[in-house]
């Protein structure tokens, strides 16, 4: 799915009517919402989060674009070779084979940072749209539904049970076209059991999202976040500015 041009002409707006064309598209049109460009000139405009929105902007050239419709017949061959390794030597019934694991999801083009652990009942759709950053564990049952990008940070845990899922559908067109959206998940984060992260949602460094909590906004870093939907509960301390 490209930006419109509209969205473009307003990157270059003055910085009252990028503000106002901004707050328009932010409910209409979900890759305005996650254009690094526009989010780099929000920085310019506010400066005092300039630190906090230039980092959503990296991370949103990291994790990629969004897209719309049907996959190509290599990509589902593809997908289907990936079907038939993780429904068998996928699951060696070892807890702690977790090299092997990354082992594969690496041939199968994620990117599988150092040191980390994936539970043999983790679900991972599309591998190849997944970037796992250092120590990172994936626990047992988790659902990885990389339809898009999935990004996911230094030393953050993904409890049992909780589902990234990064795709929907257009209930506004017909057909329901299918709808690809990437998200992020910052570092020293920790999705907790049978939480949801839905499409296009951006998870902050150091955030908390509680059981069975259900995100569909971005959410603060360094924050824990309970509810449906997810709303931040109280700040967390950030270790790096406790000494």
């Amino acid at each position: 799915m490209a930006v419109s041009r509209g969205s473009r002409r307003n990157c270059s707006a003055n910085p009252p009517e990028l503000l106002a064309s901004q707050l328009v598209h932010w409910g209409r049109s979900w890759p305005t919402r996650f254009n690094p460009s526009v989010l780099r000139k929000i920085a310019t405009v506010h400066p005092s989060s300039n630190t906090e929105t230039i980092a959503k902007a990296q991370r949103v050239e990291a994790r990629g674009s969004s897209a719309e419709g049907q996959f190509d017949w290599r990509h589902k061959v593809r997908r289907a070779c990936w079907y038939v390794v993780q429904a068998t030597i996928y699951q060696v019934p070892l807890r702690r084979a977790d090299r092997w694991r990354c082992m594969l999801l690496r041939l199968f083009g994620a990117h599988v940072g150092r040191r980390c652990l994936v539970r043999r009942t983790a679900f991972v759709e599309i591998p190849w749209h997944l970037h796992l950053g250092d120590e990172v564990m994936l626990g047992d049952r988790v659902i990885v539904y990389s339809l898009a990008m999935i990004t996911i940070g230094d030393r953050t845990m993904i409890s049992q049970g909780a589902h990234l899922c990064a795709g929907d559908h257009d209930i506004d067109r017909p057909g329901r076209i299918l709808r690809r959206i990437p998200i992020s998940i910052g570092s020293d984060a920790w999705i907790a059991a049978d939480a949801f992260v839905g499409p296009g949602v951006d998870i902050g460094n150091g955030v908390v999202l509680g059981a069975r909590a259900a995100a569909f906004r971005d959410l603060p870093d360094w924050t824990v976040c309970v509810g449906v939907p997810a709303k931040p509960y109280r700040a967390r301390l950030n270790p790096k500015n406790s000494g």
